[in-house]
């Protein structure tokens, strides 16, 4: 009889770490947890970041107001990776193992790509609001990405300067960081196709404040056009500009932090840039989000950069309630768990989102959306700040026939 309470003792030990492995629990739960990780601190820290997670906890505030999903409310759960994989690492480990999140969504190449096998592993569905770095496509089978990956954007800004700048050579300078390297091996292989010469390449640690070494280097390429992929360094223009040199910049991150606007100096003028389409006019989501957004946190407090970020991840809750409604409605006995919420995922295929719809491919986990290119200008509301204006429009139609 002993043998066997502790043969039974030690299968319900075995079956209890399965559930626990799966991302969930084999009771439906009474709230869904989501967790959520962010640079809150350190040097990879942004302004852009706290929007983030006012976004998503105000979507997780809504739905909840309304009822939560069938009665039941949803919880977030952040962490601070500050940037760094292993940091990473041990937060995502406490979302699954100690909060039982059998969905995550996270920001920043470097801790993304580090969670991602983790995530496959242990069979949690992870969401990206943030990082766009190329090395994310296909980075894992439970990871997908809200934000228009950057070699989606490169493609379309490239395609922009060729035609409208006449852009025949650029060059690169980028953080020493896994998202700055994959868009090194990007260009590497994909200049050569659109007929764009990469002159070369310099790279800089996340930390610095000083970049004269870069700008030094980069000069003597003689490129039509330098490509940054800098997270929020606005300095690095503003200290080329003080140096006399005002090439032709390109780069993602300029529009997604404000910093480049008010701190990069008269050198951020005629930089192009590409975001997902915000206008307001032409999304009326994102204006009921800017409503909401104004309502709780008051009035003009809609951020002026960055606010697609806050849409990214505004939309994860909402994207979360339809996985875990779609599964209820099949009749999934295990419809919370990150198994099945991936599977609710790649059925869905396609979701509304507050700037549109987006689509996602399951292979890579990259999602489609509209694409717009802008153009830094004089600010016209301060002397001697900049302004980001629309310039062109990319749809992904567009996009996948580009370089074709």
């Amino acid at each position: 009889m002993r043998r066997i309470k502790m043969i039974m003792t030690i299968v319900g030990c075995v079956l209890l770490l399965m559930m626990v492995t799966s991302g969930g629990s084999a009771k439906e739960p009474d709230k869904y947890v989501v967790g959520g990780m962010q640079a809150l601190s350190g040097p990879g820290y942004s302004v852009v970041l706290d929007m983030i997670v006012k976004g998503c906890d105000l979507g997780i505030e809504q739905i909840n107001a309304a009822g939560g999903i069938d009665g039941i409310k949803m919880k977030s759960i952040w962490e601070d990776h500050k940037a760094k994989g292993p940091e990473a690492v041990s937060a995502f480990m406490k979302l699954i193992d100690i909060n039982h999140a059998p969905v995550t969504t996270i920001g920043y190449t470097a801790p993304i790509m580090a969670c991602a096998p983790i995530a496959d592993r242990r069979k949690v569905l992870l969401i990206n609001h943030g990082g766009y770095g190329p090395a994310l496509s296909g980075a894992g089978k439970y990871l997908f990405h809200i934000p228009a990956n950057e070699l989606i954007m490169i493609r379309c800004m490239l395609d922009y300067a060729k035609k409208v700048k006449n852009i025949k050579s650029i060059g690169l300078i980028h953080v020493n960081d896994d998202m700055g390297l994959s868009v090194k091996d990007f260009l590497e292989d994909y200049c050569g196709t659109i007929g764009i010469k990469l002159m070369g390449s310099e790279a800089f640690d996340i930390a610095a404040t000083e970049y004269g070494v870069q700008i030094e280097k980069a000069k003597r390429w003689n490129a039509d056009a330098i490509y940054l992929s800098v997270h929020r360094h606005p300095f690095l223009i503003k200290q080329a500009s003080q140096k006399d040199w005002n090439p032709q910049w390109i780069g993602c991150p300029l529009y997604t932090y404000g910093e480049f606007t008010t701190q990069a100096g008269p050198g951020i003028k005629g930089a192009i840039a590409a975001s997902a389409d915000v206008s307001i006019e032409r999304n009326p989501g994102l204006l009921k989000l800017k409503a909401a957004w104004e309502k709780k946190f008051g009035k003009g407090s809609w951020p002026k950069a960055g606010s697609a970020y806050a849409g990214y991840a505004y939309d994860f809750p909402y994207i979360v309630k339809s996985l875990i409604e779609y599964g209820k409605k099949r009749g999934w006995k295990d419809y919370w768990t990150g198994k099945k919420l991936r599977q609710a995922m790649v059925e869905i295929d396609s979701f509304d989102g507050c700037m549109g719809k987006l689509t996602f491919d399951a292979n890579t986990g990259l999602s489609f959306r509209k694409l717009q290119i802008f153009e830094a200008i004089d600010s016209p509301d301060k002397v001697g700040t900049y302004a980001w204006k629309g310039v062109d429009f990319y749809t992904p139609e567009q996009i996948r026939r580009i370089g074709k």
